[in-house]
């Protein structure tokens, strides 16, 4: 299986995970599958920063390099919401050309999808400060208003008892891109909680994102 995966690790906006990125990493080696792990701006650095990141890397990495095909973001947890916010949305972050052009598929594992109450409150703050406006949690939220209307192949991955991220966000997010006609893979799994436990127990996981990877092949 040949491809490049562009991966952002979880960790709130406080930190890149080296636990989660170690882990992928290690998997996807295996695989001979080129990662290539973005360490992006996290608090005290606010938004857009870490998404000017992400956007900055992508773009002069494939300018750059002759990179393997098919290119993927794959972001995990507060990762998932910058891969899905930098890719899916536009806004302050927004690159030229978009992430979305230049990238073949993105994956997210139990993601942080939206900043509206209830949600994971320590993420907000990381990525946004102290007491953010409503509007500033809309616009940084996927919604059908914020949504892009370009396509591209998605693969979610959440699992049903996860305490951080209600498996209801990643319901209404799948309908979402059912309804504006997404390639929308996913798998929900009932037991397999948020991080470090889901990424190292959950080989059905594994198998069902290999499997989607290798259908994205040009």
């Amino acid at each position: 299986m040949k491809a490049t995966v562009f991966l952002l690790a979880g960790g709130g906006y406080h930190e890149n995970s080296a636990e989660e990125t170690c882990l992928v990493s290690r998997r996807l080696l295996n695989k001979h599958v080129v990662v290539v792990p973005i360490k992006y701006s996290v608090s005290p650095c606010l938004y857009p920063m870490g998404h000017n990141d992400v956007c900055s890397y992508i773009l002069h990495y494939i300018l750059r390099n002759q990179t393997i095909r098919p290119a993927i973001l794959l972001g995990l947890s507060a990762g998932a919401h910058l891969a899905a916010t930098s890719v899916l949305t536009e806004g302050q972050h927004s690159s030229s050309p978009p992430l979305v052009s230049l990238l073949d598929g993105i994956a997210l594992w139990y993601p942080l999808l939206s900043l509206i109450p209830p949600t994971h409150e320590i993420s907000v703050r990381g990525l946004l400060g102290q007491n953010p406006s409503e509007k500033k949690r809309q616009s940084l939220s996927i919604s059908k208003e914020t949504l892009r209307s370009t396509k591209i192949p998605v693969f979610l991955a959440h699992s049903i008892d996860d305490p951080v991220v209600p498996v209801s966000q990643v319901r209404s997010f799948i309908e979402l891109l059912k309804y504006h006609k997404f390639d929308v893979d996913y798998y929900l799994t009932t037991d397999g909680g948020h991080g470090m436990k889901f990424l190292s127990n959950k080989e059905d996981v594994w198998r069902r994102f290999e499997q989607w990877l290798s259908s994205l092949s040009p």
